[in-house]
């Protein structure tokens, strides 16, 4: 997204060719983590640890830690994001825990409100397709163990 205002009318070019040149790199950056994600060829972790790397970089940060679990879409929903939803699909649970704290700039919210930020983000991915199906944000870690063994991705 790129803003600009008339503060000091020299600025800003400078300012929209960096903002350019940060957004170019992060979809760059995010289009080869996702190509491995849906690269049905890699390994499971590797695509996992793709979906990881993708969701720190589009919300701002960097993997300090990540892990994985695998579930049911309705259990996992339930267990770990404390809300509802139907189908027994099976699933992935994502956790990550970032460097320092995510932001997430692409979600809905009311207005006046801040943007969502936490240290963890959590992703549900579908277990064939690794298309993200549920996404979260938060200041605390979630216990994935509660839903089964818990497969270390980094850190």
């Amino acid at each position: 997204m790129i803003t600009v205002r008339r503060m000091l009318s020299g600025c800003v070019l400078a300012v929209v060719a960096v903002t350019v040149s940060a957004e170019l790199a992060s979809c760059a950056s995010r289009a080869l983590q996702v190509a491995a994600a849906t690269d049905t060829s890699t390994s499971p972790a590797t695509r996992l640890w793709a979906v990881a790397a993708s969701t720190a970089t589009a919300n701002g940060g960097k993997v300090l830690r990540a892990e994985a679990v695998r579930s049911t879409h309705a259990l996992a929903v339930k267990k770990i994001m404390q809300t509802e939803v139907s189908g027994e699909q099976d699933v992935w649970v994502v956790q990550v825990e970032g460097a320092q704290l995510f932001r997430c700039v692409t979600c809905s919210v009311p207005a006046g409100a801040g943007v969502p930020r936490g240290r963890y983000v959590t992703v549900v991915v579908d277990a064939k397709t690794f298309e993200r199906l549920d996404f979260g944000i938060g200041p605390a870690k979630a216990d994935l163990g509660r839903l089964g063994r818990v497969i270390a991705l980094h850190g």
